[in-house]
């Protein structure tokens, strides 16, 4: 599988809005999978950021995956 790499100055934006809300703006090359490839990364970066194995953050990514505590909005 050949690497590639997506140049964009600003990929995602995260606005904590309060307790409950978080507003997210999300840049990208217009593919899901590409996207999806973000997600991993900050999974791995929040690991490296806390010193604890990227499989203890996924464990909590599934727990929020599989019982939202937040709702995902489209506003324009």
């Amino acid at each position: 599988m050949e690497s590639a790499s997506v140049s964009v100055q600003r990929l995602v934006e995260i606005d904590v809005v309060d307790h409950e809300h978080v507003v997210t703006r999300i840049y990208g090359d217009g593919t899901y999978e590409s996207m999806s490839l973000l997600v991993c990364d900050f999974v791995r970066h929040i690991a490296l950021m806390w010193k604890v194995p990227e499989d203890a953050v996924w464990l909590w990514v599934d727990k929020e995956r599989y019982n939202h505590t937040t709702d995902a909005q489209e506003v324009h």
